[in-house]
C-alpha cells in the first residue's frame, strides 16, 4: 500500500510544485523591483554609463577645441585683412606722394628751363661795366658767368636757381646705384631755392633782388656762395 500512489496524489503534488515555483518567481520579481537590479546588472550598467560619459566628455572637449580654433583662425584672418588693408593704403599713399612729387618736379624743371633761357646774354670781354661772378653751389661746385653791372640782382638769382637745379638734375641722371639715385633723385623742390647769395670775406648778404648789381656792391671777379636760409 505504501508503494502504491494514486494518480490523484501525483496530480496534487504537481499542482503544489507549480504553485511553489510561481510564488518564488513572484517573490523574485517583487524583490528586484524593490531592491533594484542585481550587482552584476548594476556593474554592467555602470560600465555602459561610464563609457557614455567619457564619450560625451570627449565630444564636448573636441567641440570646445574646435570652437576655440575657429575663433583663433577668425581673429587671425581679421588681423590679416587689417594688415593687408593698411599696406594697401600705405602703398596708395606712397604712389600718390610720388605722383604728386613727380608732377611738381616737372613743373619746377620747366620753370628752371625758362629761367635759364631768359637770362640776358653774357657781355663780351672788354665790355664796359662787365662783371664776372663766380659762385659756389651747395655741394661746393664752382660755376662762373658774366653780367652787366646795370642788371638787377634778381638776374643773378635766376642764374643760380637754374645752376642749382640743373646740377642736381645732372647728378640724378648720372647716378648708377640705388643709393645715388636716392641722394640725387626727384627730391629737388622749391624749398631748395630758399637761399641767399653771400660773400665770404668780408661777409655780406645780397638779399635785395630789385636793385642793380652795381648798387648792391657786386664787383668784377667777386666770389659768391649759395647759403641756405635756416
Amino acid at each position: 500500500e505504501a508503494a502504491c500512489i494514486s494518480d490523484d496524489s501525483v496530480d496534487h503534488m504537481d499542482v503544489e510544485v507549480m504553485q511553489s515555483q510561481e510564488a518564488a518567481y513572484n517573490r523574485a520579481r517583487s524583490n528586484e523591483f524593490l531592491t533594484g537590479p542585481s550587482p552584476s546588472a548594476l556593474s554592467s550598467q555602470s560600465q555602459v554609463s561610464d563609457a557614455e560619459r567619457v564619450e560625451r566628455e570627449t565630444q564636448r572637449l573636441w567641440a570646445m577645441v574646435d570652437r576655440e580654433t575657429r575663433q583663433v583662425q577668425d581673429q587671425e584672418y581679421l588681423e590679416s585683412l587689417k594688415m593687408d588693408r593698411k599696406r594697401e593704403e600705405e602703398k596708395q599713399k606712397r604712389e600718390e606722394e610720388i605722383s604728386d612729387a613727380a608732377a611738381k618736379y616737372v613743373i619746377l624743371k620747366s620753370s628752371m628751363k625758362r629761367k635759364r633761357e631768359s637770362l640776358p646774354p653774357e657781355p663780351e670781354k672788354g665790355t664796359a661795366a662787365r662783371v664776372e661772378v663766380a659762385a659756389r653751389l651747395f655741394n661746393g661746385k664752382r660755376v662762373q658767368r658774366a653780367f652787366l653791372a646795370s642788371e638787377p640782382v634778381s638776374v643773378l638769382y635766376d642764374w643760380m636757381d637754374s645752376e642749382l637745379f640743373h646740377d642736381h638734375d645732372r647728378a640724378a641722371g648720372a647716378a648708377t646705384t640705388e643709393e645715388e639715385e636716392e641722394d640725387h633723385g626727384q627730391e629737388f623742390t622749391e624749398a631748395d631755392l630758399n637761399y641767399h647769395l653771400v660773400s665770404r670775406m668780408p661777409r655780406r648778404v645780397f638779399d635785395k633782388r630789385d636793385i642793380t648789381m652795381k648798387d648792391a656792391g657786386i664787383e668784377n671777379q667777386m666770389v659768391l656762395a649759395a647759403e641756405r636760409i635756416r
